[in-house]
């Protein structure tokens, strides 16, 4: 049902809307149990309903709002997350944790460099790793 909604959106609607988010917040709303997720998934209906409607544009802040809550609710409760979310969080690591090695190795410029380099790669790919391991749970 939601992918004939998103089909008849524009590319840009698609964007304005984040309808990347719809399917994993259905399908984590239908599997949660808990009481707070059984109200939400009528505030889940009411942004569908927003995107079936003509004058979605003027509904916009409405949309956001909810599914603001929505996502708010399964980030705390049931940790849901981006699909970069981990990734983000490494590469941020790696790039401090490579300034500090970087600054230690500072009157070697090749090793300074290549190990600042490795370490990047190393923090981003433990990242993309644990984001693939977070999208398999759902």
């Amino acid at each position: 049902m939601n992918k004939e909604i998103i089909n008849r959106l524009s590319e840009r609607e698609k964007r304005q809307f984040k309808t990347v988010y719809l399917e994993r917040v259905e399908h984590r709303l239908n599997t949660a149990d808990c009481e707070r997720c059984f109200y939400l998934k009528e505030d889940f209906n009411k942004a569908l309903d927003i995107l079936k409607a003509e004058d979605r544009q003027t509904k916009k802040e409405v949309y956001d709002k909810i599914m603001k809550s929505i996502i708010r609710h399964l980030r705390e409760e049931h940790n849901l997350y981006l699909d970069t979310h981990y990734r983000d969080k490494y590469i941020s690591l790696g790039i401090l944790s490579s300034i500090m090695v970087g600054i230690w190795f500072f009157d070697n410029l090749p090793v300074m460099l290549s190990i600042m380099i490795i370490i990047l790669i190393l923090f981003g790919s433990i990242g993309y790793i644990k984001d693939k391991k977070n999208q398999n749970k759902i």
